[in-house]
């Protein structure tokens, strides 16, 4: 046999000869972090793109819709801001423009007026004196009779001018039911009537105790979207073209302080001047000033303007329902809109939360969403928008709930799942079979160096003793006992290279056992002559108890494979358990159904649990081999094993109390 050098082409040239399990798991597990990695940071990213592109989308739906509802309010506001100051009259006089002498009803005296603006309560005017009217009501029953109108549609106008009487008193805009006996007694009265709405022009929204639902900045929005990329510049110089082209308020303007016109007619001009919006319009001589939006504390909407009529300061406006206002000018486009199923809309005044227009998704979700504050508002922050003027105080902000399901997320979620999975089994395969060609290396180093160590050590005690014969050096005394020990080596040293030539023909898959029906009996009186002659070289007892099994019962098996799987299992228990106390070999044969068992244990140390599942490996020995002291070379159990299995039956381990334990099960032939 050739000599196992460093440099033989077996160790020079195997890829795992200097591997260990623990490095080969190193280097897997590293290798795949590697690639896992570097897949999971580029799925993340595309989806994260995905999602951006998403948020592009629906920020351009949010965008679009806060034009379009932005475009129809200016539309409207602009149609209001045209309005004559005599308009706010129930009967207009065009005696003063110089070409008639007839009076006429005004536009506003319509009820119901079905191009009212939405959620209108009511139109009025203060005048200098700070009486209330209304277009509506004329200025007597008599008046109103003779244009048309009947006592109970008076009574009914009548009703409108309270109620807005009512609101603009208790906002302390008006006193309440003023008499114009009050306003001739108290000159200073109606200066001080219309300079509460210069207040309100200039803002008092501090000393307000409006129910709101809360401030835009406790809205609990991700803001990284919105923050990470402003507003397309080209959608931005459309909507001020669109909202310029319409000729009312500048887009996106801000809210400016607005000047206080308690002045009379002679402090117009310069009063105009400081106010942010288009020149006064002039219209038989009358002068307007831009619209002024205010929030009143009964939660009102108001937007109220400056006339100055023959040098007499008039206040004029609106009053407007903010429920309604929201709901036909706002909530029905939003809800009309593909954002309403994936985003919530919030409706602010001055950084105030007014409504909270939820997601159909999230309506399904919450039981009360009507009662959302807003710090229930979640999602991702996607349009905060300011209305243009004079509806500047007024923001939409639009957050998505949810992003709808785009074909490539769904696309790279199961492409990267599926890497994922394929990554694992390719590096787990890679694993079994790295750990299986390591196992397989060392065990080959085992069996090389246990063979060499097999076959040296005999071979040079045959040499020793048969020399010393030769020359005569031997006591005739010892002769005996030199000649038995050289029988006994050599007989070991066949059944070893017998074993060798064994396997390596099954490996060849050209052993070919004489396999046939074979008497129970018959066997066991063989395997108990062999048996005890090898166990008597020896300090050990064979305990062999055959219990009765019919004499006509066969098993098929071939009597000289089977006798070499019994000589090695004994071969091993000998050797494994030379130290053990208990110096005795049980062999217990008995019949369990439809087969015949052959147990075989002994009292020696055993095999430990981690070990067991590889006793029957191919040259697998328990323990290192350079540091066991017990003589083999890892092929008996594998050979035994394959063995049986070619005469068609088990054989398997089995832990005594003490010691070690194979059971052979062999089914009966009929």
């Amino acid at each position: 046999m050739p000599k196992f050098r460093r440099n033989h082409p077996f160790r020079r040239n195997h890829p795992f000869r200097h591997w260990s399990i623990a490095r080969l798991r190193m280097v897997l597990s590293v290798s795949l972090l590697l690639l896992v990695i570097p897949t999971v940071i580029l799925s993340l990213k595309a989806r994260q793109q995905i999602k951006w592109e998403a948020l592009y989308q629906q920020r351009q739906l949010a965008e679009d819709l806060s034009q379009s509802i932005d475009s129809n309010l200016q539309r409207w506001l602009l149609k209001e801001q045209q309005r004559p100051a005599a308009e706010y009259n129930y009967l207009l006089d065009y005696n003063q423009s110089g070409t008639t002498n007839y009076l006429q009803r005004s536009p506003l005296s319509r009820w119901p007026n079905t191009e009212a603006p939405p959620g209108l309560l009511g139109y009025f005017q203060v005048n200098s004196d700070g009486l209330l009217n209304t277009p509506l009501l004329p200025a007597s029953e008599t008046e109103g009779l003779s244009s048309g109108l009947t006592p109970e549609e008076i009574k009914q106008r009548q009703t409108i001018k309270q109620s807005i009487e009512i609101v603009l008193s208790e906002n302390q805009l008006v006193a309440p039911k003023a008499q114009d006996t009050l306003a001739k007694e108290d000159e200073a009265y109606g200066a001080e009537a219309q300079a509460s709405f210069d207040k309100l022009s200039q803002g008092r929204e501090e000393s307000r105790q409006l129910k709101s639902l809360g401030k835009i900045s406790e809205l609990d929005l991700e803001r990284s979207f919105a923050d990470a990329e402003p507003l397309p510049q080209k959608k931005r110089a459309s909507k001020e073209e669109q909202i310029s082209t319409a000729g009312a308020y500048p887009a996106k303007a801000k809210p400016q302080p607005r000047s206080t016109l308690s002045a009379p007619a002679a402090a117009a001009p310069e009063i105009m001047e400081e106010i942010p919006a288009p020149a006064p319009i002039t219209l038989f001589s009358h002068n307007t000033s831009a619209f002024n939006l205010s929030l009143l504390d009964s939660g009102h909407l108001i937007l109220f303007r400056n006339a100055w009529v023959n040098n007499q300061r008039l206040v004029q406006g609106m009053l407007i329902d903010q429920n309604q206002f929201i709901h036909s000018a706002i909530q029905q486009a939003f809800e009309q809109s593909s954002l309403s199923d994936t985003s919530n809309l919030v409706i602010a005044y001055q950084g105030t939360v007014l409504k909270i227009l939820s997601s159909s998704q999230y309506k399904r979700m919450s039981l009360n969403y009507a009662s959302l504050s807003a710090q229930d508002v979640k999602g991702t922050l996607l349009l905060q928008n300011t209305l243009s003027n004079p509806l500047a105080e007024l923001e939409l902000v639009f957050s998505a709930t949810r992003l709808p399901d785009a074909p490539g997320g769904t696309i790279i979620t199961w492409a990267s799942i599926l890497l994922l999975m394929l990554l694992f089994l390719i590096f787990g395969l890679l694993y079994r079979f790295g750990v299986r060609q390591i196992r397989l290396l060392q065990q080959q180093q085992n069996f090389i160096a246990s063979v060499s160590h097999e076959l040296k050590t005999p071979l040079t005690s045959i040499r020793m003793f048969s020399e010393m014969l030769k020359e005569g050096w031997t006591p005739p005394k010892k002769q005996q006992e030199y000649f038995t020990f050289i029988s006994e080596e050599s007989e070991r040293l066949s059944r070893l290279i017998t074993n060798v030539l064994q396997l390596a023909r099954m490996e060849r898959r050209e052993l070919h056992l004489d396999i046939k029906p074979m008497v129970v009996e018959q066997l066991v009186d063989l395997l108990r002559s062999r048996l005890k002659s090898q166990v008597a070289q020896s300090e050990f007892s064979l305990n062999l108890q055959f219990d009765s099994i019919k004499a006509d019962t066969k098993i098929s098996v071939d009597a000289d494979a089977m006798m070499q799987v019994v000589m090695n299992l004994v071969d091993n228990s000998l050797k494994f358990s030379k130290d053990a106390d208990n110096k005795t070999i049980d062999f217990h044969i008995y019949q369990a159904q439809r087969n015949v068992i052959f147990d075989l244990r002994d009292y020696g140390p055993g095999i430990p649990p981690q070990e067991q599942p590889r006793v029957f490996d191919l040259f697998y020995r328990v323990g290192n081999e350079l540091t066991r002291s017990a003589q083999g070379t890892g092929i008996g159990l594998a050979l035994v094993q394959q063995l049986i299995a070619e005469m068609g039956g088990t054989i398997t381990y089995f832990q005594p109390e003490t010691g070690a334990g194979f059971r052979i099960q062999l089914p009966i032939s009929d």
